[in-house]
């Protein structure tokens, strides 16, 4: 990270010069990623997620459609050894969008963690009310899902 800092300030001048109207929105967004150093998985997805969020304020603000990358781009949920032992239902909300695919969202970021691509609505319903008994655990080890828990 240290590198990619030093090579931005490198080509400031340059990068302003050359992309007066990019520059800006580019500069929050950098900022936004390096506000704080980050030296875990879960400390690396959060500053992902802001970024997102961060983005979709800027083309908002500049009259854009913002582009929900939140709900298009999947990014791990890492877990702590706590959320583990909730209820599936207590840390993710379950959805479906137009294609009848199972999409599971982080309650508390709204991010998108799993997609099941599905298209049987009646097995839509049984998955939804399996998922509202499991606990975490038992839902990612039972989906086959890799994880790694938080400190």
């Amino acid at each position: 990270m240290i590198e990619g800092v030093e090579v931005i300030n490198g080509y400031e001048v340059e990068i302003k010069k050359n992309n007066p109207l990019l520059y800006e929105p580019a500069k929050i967004l950098y900022d936004c990623i390096c506000e704080k150093p980050y030296n875990s998985p879960f400390e690396a997805r959060r500053v992902l997620i802001k970024t997102f969020k961060k983005l979709d304020e800027l083309l908002v603000s500049h009259g854009a459609e913002p582009l929900k990358l939140h709900e298009k781009l999947i990014v791990n949920f890492i877990p702590s050894k706590r959320q583990l032992q909730l209820k599936v239902c207590q840390v993710f909300n379950a959805h479906t969008n137009s294609n009848n695919d199972l999409l599971i969202t982080g309650k508390s970021d709204g991010q998108l963690c799993f997609l099941y691509e599905n298209g049987n609505s009646d097995s839509l319903k049984d998955e939804l009310k399996d998922l509202e008994d499991m606990t975490v655990e038992e839902f990612l080890t039972g989906a086959y899902k890799d994880y790694i828990v938080r400190d």
